[in-house]
């Protein structure tokens, strides 16, 4: 089996920890009496529904809003709880949750879909080594499942996947079936008076590990030789990125992000596993393009993002009125505690801010992006810099901006990570067609080609420039085997750069 590298640097989902503010406020429990905002479409967004606390609820409007145009017939999310069951659901929002999407609440003791680290348990081969062992049986094939969705394995390499497998497969199938229904809506759901941004998610662990699962079994029906099986399920997997692209917050693009990069890594996998034949490549070719058709992660597309943004800044206005009289340990703090400000001046300026972010333009490049972020930070820190030596009025004014400005820097990392992590993901899709590319161009010409120009017209219409840095991949071709490379995020070429390997490469350059 040819050896393949592909180095991505991880998805900076703890970089969404921006949104928990209380990170860099003193406390970790939220104060009661939130700051309430004039209500109105300046500060606010929308003015109904209103709350028991009598202010804008976000939640409802945004179940509302994304509610629309679905039925339990047309809705996935409807076959993914039910093969799933409601475990994920916390007890008391199960009712609420399931009559929101229109269907009774499956049963708790129902035969659904197991991860491996669930059905370990209830394994009795696996149970009984891991009595011997004085392990659980979760932690003893934590090892033997590593790698299972990127490297093809057959029942004897791995016999806990095999049973595991066997028992899944008519969950699997169910779930693949109910992907011809194209929408995707799951409500949130939340606490009396808590807030958008503490509001739970709950199918999201729920939709990594379906994900998980079906390339786990594309990877085993690679290695039988069931090519059609296999790329029915890492299409799936890349369908299911579609279906969750519909979601409108941070954390279910980055769940996209994540879904998507499965089903690439799966389709290299494949491609990589054996030295495929003309008419292996020339078919699967016109399939990879279906799986490349990049989801939706562009965290403006949506209301719930902004829906979020405001919220948080109500936390913050609210943190920080309630510690007014007490000893701030961060920095700046001398912005925050310097006297009364104008919280409604501040909301509506947070939402001008919020329009006017750098958004990702795939045409002018990431480059232009991040330089537009960086003339942002800076407008921020002369913000920041500017309450320094100023009085009275005119200090209020700028204390207000200031504000606002470490809001915004609050909550660009995880902004920029995520963009970034999109980037990364439509990068590692061009290489991917690249490989297969390649690939095609040996079985037909019994070598790979000098330079990457040699594939137009034949096997690709274009070759498009590194997404990061707007310059040529690199490209490297060497006796019987080639390497191919991104220069990554940081541009580089260091340990972030994307990079993989076709061809019979030496061990010692592996």
């Amino acid at each position: 089996m040819k050896k393949r590298r592909l180095i991505w640097a991880a998805i900076f989902v703890g970089a969404v920890a921006g949104y928990a503010l209380f990170y860099v406020m003193p406390g970790k429990k939220q104060p009661t009496g939130l700051v309430r905002f004039a209500i109105s479409p300046e500060t606010t967004i929308i003015t109904q529904p209103l709350d028991a606390d009598g202010y804008v609820d976000y939640v409802a409007v945004h179940n509302a809003q994304n509610r629309r145009g679905i039925t339990p017939e047309n809705n996935f999310a409807v076959v993914l709880w039910q093969v799933c069951g409601p475990e994920a659901i916390p007890v008391e929002h199960r009712q609420t949750f399931f009559q929101e999407l229109g269907i009774e609440v499956p049963s708790a003791d129902g035969d659904y879909l197991l991860i491996p680290e669930a059905f370990a348990k209830t394994d009795p081969e696996t149970v009984a080594e891991a009595a011997k062992e004085f392990r659980a049986p979760h932690e003893l094939i934590s090892e033997r499942i590593k790698g299972a969705g990127t490297i093809p394995w057959a029942a004897e390499q791995r016999p806990f996947l095999a049973r595991w497998l066997a028992a899944q497969e008519a969950h699997l199938d169910r779930l693949v079936a109910g992907l011809e229904r194209q929408h995707f809506y799951q409500p949130m759901i939340r606490q009396p008076g808590q807030t958008m941004s503490g509001a739970l998610l709950p199918g999201f662990s729920s939709q990594r590990e379906v994900a998980r699962a079906l390339v786990f079994r594309a990877m085993h029906r690679t290695a039988t030789g069931d090519d059609q099986g296999a790329w029915e399920d890492i299409n799936a997997c890349h369908q299911l990125a579609l279906r969750y692209a519909a979601g409108a917050t941070i954390l279910e693009k980055l769940n996209t992000i994540t879904t998507d990069a499965l089903a690439l890594e799966a389709a290299l996998a494949w491609l990589q596993f054996k030295k495929r034949t003309v008419d292996e490549l020339a078919t699967r070719r016109r399939s990879l393009e279906a799986i490349l058709e990049p989801p939706d992660c562009n965290l403006h597309a949506g209301s719930g993002q902004r829906y979020w943004v405001i919220e948080g800044f109500r936390d913050m206005a609210t943190e920080v009125q309630h510690k007014v009289d007490e000893s701030f340990s961060i920095p700046f703090a001398g912005v925050f505690t310097g006297g009364q400000v104008d919280w409604d001046e501040m909301a509506r300026e947070v939402n001008r801010r919020f329009l006017q972010l750098p958004k990702l333009d795939f045409e002018q490049g990431y480059p232009a992006f991040q330089a537009a972020w960086r003339e942002q930070e800076a407008e921020f820190d002369q913000m920041i810099a500017a309450v320094d030596g100023t009085f009275g009025a005119a200090r209020r004014k700028a204390r207000e901006q200031a504000i606002v400005a470490l809001y915004f820097q609050m909550l660009s990392p995880a902004w920029l990570a995520s963009v970034a992590s999109g980037v990364k993901l439509h990068q590692q899709g061009e290489l991917i067609r690249l490989a297969y590319a390649l690939e095609h161009y040996r079985a037909e010409r019994g070598e790979y080609p000098e330079t990457l120009a040699a594939l137009v017209p034949d096997y690709l219409d274009n070759i498009t420039p590194d997404r990061f840095t707007n310059e040529p991949l690199d490209y490297v071709r060497h006796d019987k085997w080639c390497s191919l490379a991104s220069a990554g995020v940081a541009g580089d070429y260091s340990d972030e750069r994307l990079y993989l390997e076709l061809g019979e490469v030496p061990p010692d350059e592996e």
